[in-house]
């Protein structure tokens, strides 16, 4: 079998329609799965890895199949084949989905899918819940009615590109097992990096607001953000965080923070993390404590990263500040 991603992370494989439907179907939801072909035999396996507000999945069913859940309430789905083919259908949207056009389904819409013998995909099921009140956080503004997406998205350029590259950054984090993804603090920056990528970028009933907010948000708010991230930088914030906290929407907060600072609120938030694993380590006797140790006490658990980062802005390398 090809190297498909998340091997790490098998949940089964079986030849049992009966089986696969139902553990298939406690991941995401029950569905009609039938097999297309009387001389059809399926050879099925799945991976699958739940973060928090996001799971990603790898599935083959090894047959022609049909797959029909009805209406999925509670979650989105994006599907990217990593190869093979399947014909999707959304509401009154239908997609040809290959490598180069993932499918983005809406809760609340009629969803039936045909898969191709040779058919693995990639899906991301991000909770509807969370992705609907990150969209509300990048608005200001409660939604008026529930996000739907256009269901075709091209991931060989633009945005669906970058979507799809974040997504692959992620997987590759989960299958290595000292990836940086393991901690819940990476883990949470990587959920909200994908699902800000999809809502700016992917087509939907809320873009033309979305793309219609030119507001900066005043120096006022900017400088209460400053003073959350530097009296708590320990502390799990987000751009979205900080926007609702402050009274202004996400991207006016971006904005304000280019418009005052020539950065993002998350850049800042970097370099004062930096800041304080260089004051720990400056008043630390060497042999008391690791620069790793530290480091991961303020976030950094990709060693490699942290101390790139770490020599960019001061102009030594971490274990050089420890010495002194």
């Amino acid at each position: 079998m090809p190297d498909f991603p998340l091997g790490r992370y098998e949940l089964f494989r079986s030849n049992q329609l009966d089986f696969t439907r139902d553990v298939v179907g406690r991941i995401f939801a029950p569905h009609r799965l039938d097999l297309i072909g009387s001389q059809a035999t399926l050879d099925a396996w799945m991976r699958t890895r739940r973060l928090r507000d996001l799971t990603v999945n790898c599935i083959s069913y090894g047959a022609d199949v049909f797959i029909d859940p009805g209406e999925i309430d509670t979650f989105f789905l994006v599907q990217v084949p990593v190869a093979g083919m399947a014909e999707v259908r959304c509401g009154n949207q239908r997609v040809l989905s290959t490598p180069r056009f993932a499918s983005v389904i809406s809760p609340s819409e009629l969803f039936a899918m045909r898969w191709s013998a040779d058919c693995t995909k990639l899906i991301c099921r991000i909770e509807r819940p969370a992705l609907e009140a990150h969209l509300s956080d990048i608005l200001g503004d409660p939604l008026s009615e529930p996000l739907r997406f256009r269901t075709p998205m091209d991931v060989t350029a633009g945005s669906g590109l970058s979507w799809l590259a974040g997504l692959n950054a992620l997987v590759g984090e989960l299958d290595r097992p000292d990836g940086a993804v393991h901690h819940p603090l990476v883990a949470h920056h990587a959920e909200r990096g994908l699902m800000t990528t999809l809502l700016l970028g992917q087509p939907h009933n809320y873009t033309a607001r979305i793309d219609g907010d030119r507001t900066t948000a005043p120096s006022r708010a900017v400088r209460m953000a400053l003073e959350l991230i530097e009296s708590h930088p320990e502390h799990e914030h987000t751009t979205a965080g900080l926007a609702r906290t402050t009274g202004v929407s996400m991207r006016a907060l971006q904005r304000g923070f280019q418009r005052d600072l020539d950065t993002s609120p998350m850049a800042h938030l970097r370099t004062v993390r930096l800041r304080r694993v260089r004051d720990a380590l400056r008043a630390a006797e060497p042999g008391q404590v690791t620069v790793t140790g530290v480091a991961a006490r303020w976030g950094f658990t990709h060693p490699g990263h942290f101390a790139h980062e770490y020599r960019r802005l001061f102009g030594e390398r971490p274990s050089q500040t420890l010495r002194r």
